[in-house]
């Protein structure tokens, strides 16, 4: 792994632990405010400029943001996909894209 996606993706992880760990049951709104504040920052730091091509790397980095929509109580049975859609969201690579 590149060493920018293992340290974003340790980073991610990371916030994604303390938000598990620091609220038991988040709402949409809410959820979306601690995600938009604290992990994409860390998801997305410097992407453009070391955009991953590898697989392993892309799914290493969207498999973080797979594990923090699965927070929200309400909608956590839902395919990955719906989850993303429900709650106004886009894959990172699809944000990579936009972003270049």
């Amino acid at each position: 792994m590149v060493k920018p996606v293992r340290k974003s993706s340790s980073q991610g992880s990371s916030i994604l632990g303390l938000i598990r760990r620091h609220f038991k049951h988040l709402d949409i709104k809410s959820f979306l405010i601690l995600y938009k504040t604290y992990v994409t920052p860390h998801l997305e730091y410097c992407i453009q400029l070391w955009c991953p091509t590898l697989v392993k790397d892309i799914d290493c980095l969207e498999q973080i943001q797979r594990r923090v929509t699965k927070l929200v109580h309400s909608i956590k049975d839902l395919s990955y996909s719906e989850l993303l859609q429900k709650l106004g969201l886009t894959t990172l690579k699809i944000r990579r894209l936009r972003g270049d």
